[in-house]
């Protein structure tokens, strides 16, 4: 459980867990001390935690195990073979992959009809590597320090400066050349922004893969924090990051060992929707080293927006609507 140094059944946890490694909060608290003044969102900069594997399962809130998915715990190992065999070419991304992610995020929303995905973000991740500043596909080395990928809150709202981002980062805007920077938003940019103004849900989810065809990823593998929040009185609205910490007693760790080539792990950055899951923190932990003659690790990750044919509720709109955390933020957002 989240902090599990802290708290009183911490060996008991240890000895359920596929490993205990440090987790350093120190990133996610600067950042919401910085943005938002919240001082200590999680109670410690490090703590010895226990990292469940989520091959097994993830705990509900019975204490039961369930398979991880996307619309239960915010994350999921699908199986994604991929016809890519150089992950530095866009052009195969864009050819090869795309439509290859597109089908395993369909089949991940069970249930949901989904309008449109774009891609946009691609970075490859390296032990060893430093960023290359490269602003199509950067290069750069693992992340070990807790964290989100996107400041949503930071959009305040505006539909056009989020859409913009996004098309900007698009694959195809990688490749076939970039609009300028705050450009009027055209085809099918406007078409997205009107699709986030007329109320419809998006989701923003990260899709993470060992791109080591010769090994599976037995270093620095990917943890990701099921994140669980106090529960609310009867009929009160769900309160989320930066509003609300992590539950401490409620919260777990978990990583997918030894993942192939073959498989894809996707989680959750943001979901419109309040009630759905949402914000997973998370980070690579360089202390797991299942093999100390493994090669280092090497992975890509794909942001998705993922446009759903549904419409939020004000009610439940935590982008636009009533639901917005109610927090204010000090500094100004990236553009």
């Amino acid at each position: 459980m989240l902090l599990a140094a802290m708290i009183g059944n911490a060996i008991a946890l240890v000895g359920e867990a596929w490993r205990a490694c440090p987790i350093d909060y120190s990133a996610a608290n600067s950042f919401v001390a910085t943005h938002y003044g919240r001082e200590s969102y999680f109670p410690t900069t490090t703590a010895e935690e226990p990292i469940y594997n989520g091959r097994r399962g993830v705990y509900d809130e019975c204490d039961e195990l369930n398979p991880a998915t996307l619309t239960g715990s915010g994350f999921a190992l699908r199986p994604c073979a991929t016809a890519v065999d150089d992950w530095s070419s866009l052009d195969q991304m864009r050819s090869r992959y795309l439509p290859e992610l597109k089908r395993v995020l369909v089949d991940a929303y069970p249930g949901n009809r989904i309008s449109d995905i774009i891609f946009w973000n691609p970075k490859l991740r390296g032990e060893g590597w430093e960023a290359d500043g490269d602003p199509t596909l950067e290069r750069t080395g693992i992340a070990s320090l807790a964290h989100l990928d996107t400041d949503m809150l930071g959009f305040g709202g505006e539909i056009d400066a989020l859409v913009r981002m996004v098309e900007r980062n698009r694959i195809e805007s990688l490749i076939d050349g970039q609009p300028e920077p705050g450009a009027p938003l055209i085809g099918r940019g406007r078409a997205l922004a009107d699709a986030v103004s007329s109320g419809q849900r998006f989701a923003i989810v990260n899709a993470w893969r060992n791109v080591d065809t010769s090994s599976p990823i037995l270093r620095a593998p990917l943890a990701v924090l099921a994140t669980r929040y106090p529960p609310t009185a009867a009929g009160a609205r769900q309160r989320v990051v930066p509003e609300q910490s992590p539950c401490a007693q409620r919260s777990r760790w978990y990583a997918f060992p030894r993942m192939q080539s073959d498989e894809v792990l996707l989680f959750l950055q943001y979901d419109r929707l309040v009630d759905a899951p949402s914000d997973i923190w998370h980070c690579a932990l360089p202390g797991v080293v299942e093999d100390e003659e493994a090669p280092p690790r090497r992975s890509m990750e794909m942001r998705c927006f993922v446009v759903f044919d549904e419409r939020v509720p004000p009610s439940s709109d935590r982008f636009t609507g009533d639901a917005v955390p109610n927090v204010q933020r000090l500094t100004d957002a990236w553009r």
